[in-house]
């Protein structure tokens, strides 16, 4: 089933909630009142993000949340530590259905 989505800009990233009860739709605001990084500066950041679904009036709902870590490395970087060595495989989980 289709939870909801998010898309960031990794140029204005906004800042992660140190916990869930603390993650909410504001951290969406484009107005300038939350507080963003730039993730190629800062190369990683930490916290909860809101996904969201819009409703038949085009409001933003709460779908859920996600904690995440992000890590930007550079080309060389990435080639010395590939991703998912040294980790278990992800859980293999059936494909969502998703609204078109």
């Amino acid at each position: 089933d289709f939870l909801g989505s998010i898309t960031l800009d990794l140029n204005r990233f906004p800042r992660g909630a140190k916990t869930s009860a603390q993650c909410s739709l504001d951290m969406l605001r484009t107005d300038g009142s939350v507080p963003v990084i730039n993730l190629f500066k800062q190369g990683r950041t930490k916290g909860w993000w809101p996904f969201y679904a819009k409703d038949e009036n085009d409001e933003l709902l709460l779908q859920g949340k996600v904690e995440a870590e992000l890590i930007l490395f550079t080309e060389e970087e990435a080639e010395k530590s590939p991703a998912g060595l040294g980790r278990e495989d992800p859980n293999g989980l059936e494909k969502p259905t998703r609204p078109d």
